[in-house]
């Protein structure tokens, strides 16, 4: 490609991730959940549900992430999932996770380990 290019006077310039801030934190976020099926927030008041506007045990945004939260996937890996299935994701996951956490529904892994998914 690069003597092709060369041949048709084309600059041809190394391609350079342009990885948002977002992006290098979500590739930090390994969770994994503590619950099996879908999450409930029923033992907590509304006012108390944070970045949580609706139920999250109705299928959405939010159950679908929930079941990739393995332990093994980052939550980068996690959000392209979701994309495949959902037109629109309209949650931090960063932020959800996060609650979930402090909910103890789920933990975060220490130092993930780095071994292929079977999507």
């Amino acid at each position: 490609m690069r003597l092709w290019a060369g041949h048709a006077g084309v600059k041809v310039e190394p391609w350079v991730s342009q990885e948002t801030l977002w992006e290098r934190e979500a590739a930090k976020v390994v969770p994994r959940r503590l619950i099996v099926g879908t999450v409930t927030l029923d033992d907590l008041p509304y006012e108390e549900w944070e970045v949580v506007k609706k139920s999250p045990r109705w299928w959405g945004v939010e159950t679908a992430a929930l079941w990739w939260a393995d332990g093994r996937r980052n939550l980068l890996e996690i959000r392209d999932l979701l994309q495949q299935e959902f037109d629109e994701i309209k949650i931090d996951l960063i932020q959800y996770f996060r609650f979930l956490r402090k909910i103890n529904r789920i933990e975060f892994e220490e130092k993930p380990e780095r071994r292929p998914c079977n999507y």
